[in-house]
Order: structure tokens, then sequence, then C-alpha cells
């Protein structure tokens, strides 16, 4: 594919997407979203306001942990590989990835024919023109990334969570929360588990980024318990934790502490826990 192909590639994938929220110049021709200047309210072709996600909250009876689940990446680690950001936003993104991301990026930086490993590794549902269109911002910020620098970078790189995915419109959201759980920890619900997919989810919202990027993420948890030990088999993406009850709210964030205490208060009404 060369180089005229690939740019006309991503200009069919930008006018495609982004026609309904980006201005045009003055000559009518689309400009792309991540040239705007930071007051310029708008989103990535790659985001959508509100992402809805459903996942399981698992308890082992047995051993009274909770089960819980990690991606390797940050989310702005994501956005960079991804390219869902603007130019004036770069240098706030870098300040929120961890150390050994950043010096992965710059690696790339300076090996980028391996930028499209990484692409796959990181956004595996991306289709090929994504891929075009992300390497393509990639290379364009390429010295900027290989000279940032800080000293306050963190080492660790998110907190714990509840296994979850994010999910379309025309998705079951059982279903979705279900297949979450058999992806990132090898996990089914059979007759064996008390089930509480019946019942009314565990909901909550989260406003993540900033008011540049506008995007949150709605989730909805069901409850399941399973009476004996499970055998753990997580996806090579993710990290499982089998949590004490005792500490495990020590692992999450606040939000999910939150939904947390929702699933204990219905373990008590109906377990006796």
């Amino acid at each position: 594919m060369d180089k005229e192909e690939i740019s006309s590639l991503t200009d069919e994938k930008i006018e495609k997407t982004s026609t309904e929220v980006s201005p045009k110049h003055r000559s009518g021709k689309l400009i792309a979203y991540h040239s705007f200047p930071g007051r310029t309210i708008t989103r990535s072709p790659f985001e959508t306001s509100i992402k809805m996600y459903y996942g399981i909250i698992a308890f082992i009876w047995k051993s009274r942990k909770w089960i819980l689940v990690k991606r390797p990446y940050s989310r702005n680690f994501s956005k960079l590989v991804e390219g869902s950001y603007r130019n004036s936003q770069l240098t706030h993104i870098l300040s929120g990835i961890t150390a050994s991301e950043l010096h992965s990026l710059q690696n790339l930086s300076v090996n980028s024919f391996k930028f499209n490993a990484m692409f796959k590794a990181v956004c595996p549902d991306k289709t090929l023109e994504e891929l075009v269109y992300s390497k393509e911002r990639f290379l364009a910020n390429c010295e900027n990334i290989r000279n940032f620098s800080s000293s306050n970078l963190r080492n660790e790189v998110n907190s714990w969570h509840f296994p979850k995915m994010e999910s379309g419109e025309t998705d079951d959201p059982t279903d979705m929360a279900l297949k979450a759980l058999k992806l990132q920890t090898g996990l089914e619900v059979t007759h064996r588990e008390k089930s509480f997919l019946g019942l009314d989810p565990f909901s909550r919202r989260e406003i993540v980024g900033d008011f540049l990027t506008n995007s949150g993420g709605d989730s909805r948890y069901w409850l399941v318990v399973y009476m004996d030990e499970p055998k753990i088999e997580s996806a090579s993406e993710f990290s499982v934790l089998l949590e004490p009850d005792a500490s495990v709210e020590e692992k999450l964030c606040i939000s999910e502490k939150m939904i947390l205490r929702k699933a204990k208060k219905v373990m008590k009404e109906n377990l006796l826990l």
C-alpha cells in the first residue's frame, strides 16, 4: 500500500466519521479533528460520548474472595496508540501514563516498524483503516513523544476492577456480561453457581478524561457467587486477582467500591453472609 492509498483511506475515514461534529475550513474542506486548537470542543472519530459496559461481580464463597481483573495498559496509553486525541492534549495525556509505558512509546518512536504489533495488542478490535490512521498520528508526534520527560509518572497502571466489556446498542446486556467474564477469567456461569442475573443490575456512571474529550462510561454489573473454588484461565491481555473480602476495597476505585457494597448487601439478604 503506497502513501497515496494510505492518505485516501485516512481522509475517507475522517470524512465518514467526523462530518457531524467537525467544522469546515473556509474553503469547504473538512479539517481533521486533532488539528483543532484546544478551545474547540469536538470528539474523536473513535469515541462516543457515553460508552456502555456490562460485567459480572464474581465472589468465591468457599475462600471468601472476589475476582478482579486489570489490563496491562493505562487508559491514556491506549489513547496514544489508538490516536484518539488532539495535538493540544498530547502533553496532558503523556503525563497520565506510566514510566514503563513512556519508555515503550519512546522505543516505538525510534523503531516505528513495531507499531503494528503494539496497536494489535492494545486495540485488538480495531480495523485496518483505523490502524493506518493511528500510525500516521503516532508518526506525526514521534519527536514530541521522544523528547517528553517527567519525573512524576506513575509506576502502576490502573486500579483493579470487576470483569466487564464495552457493548453496542444492539447487544444483549447479560450476554455481554457473561462474555466479559469468560474472556477475561475463563469462567462460565452454570447451574452450580448462585446467579443474580434475573435481578436489576448494579449501575454506575463515570466521567473519564477531561472536558475536551467529554467521554464517559455507564457500567452495569450482575452478581454471581461461585460456591466452590473455580478454575481461573485469564486472557493474555488481562491479569486476574483473587482478593480476600477483608481487603478488596483497597484495590478498587471509589465508584467500584460503591458497586461492591451493593453486591454485599444483596448477598447478605439472600445468602446470609
